[in-house]
């Protein structure tokens, strides 16, 4: 269960969210909806741990997230525009990501993700020569 509590951000004295306070249950799928600018992309980007808010408390089953070592390593995130190096290929983004997240024996993931997101044809391919659909395949292996 991840729960949000009275979450601020604001970029320079500008607030993007106010006072944002809902629960996540184990399981639950849910959806942001709202107009542009309403602050969907920041809640997902600090949840995500990619910017940190200017108050409030996240908590995940009980735990502050800035400070459980095993939050990052479960959290998975696909933004719009993909953390991808376009020069490396899919299998070397993937060992990357899985290294940075500290996944025990990486090459062994990545040859787990790769069979079970179908990539394995593309896997010594250049990200930059992929197609989009190829591309979100592989950063959605890379947050899985």
């Amino acid at each position: 269960m991840i729960q949000i509590d009275q979450l601020h951000f604001s970029i320079h004295s500008t607030p993007i969210l106010q006072n944002l306070t809902f629960t996540l249950n184990a399981g639950e799928i849910v959806g942001f909806v709202g107009n542009n600018g309403a602050g969907k992309t920041t809640t997902l980007e600090i949840l995500s741990q990619c910017i940190v808010p200017t108050s409030g408390n996240i908590t995940c089953n009980g735990k502050d997230i800035w400070t459980a070592d095993d939050y990052r390593r479960s959290m998975g995130y696909v933004p719009d525009q993909l953390p991808l190096y376009p020069n490396a290929t899919v299998r070397e983004n993937l060992v990357y990501a899985a290294e940075l997240r500290q996944v025990t024996s990486p090459n062994v993931r990545v040859d787990e993700l790769l069979e079970e997101f179908h990539l394995s044809t593309v896997s010594r391919s250049p990200i930059r020569t992929l197609s989009k659909g190829w591309r979100q395949w592989t950063g959605i292996a890379q947050a899985w």
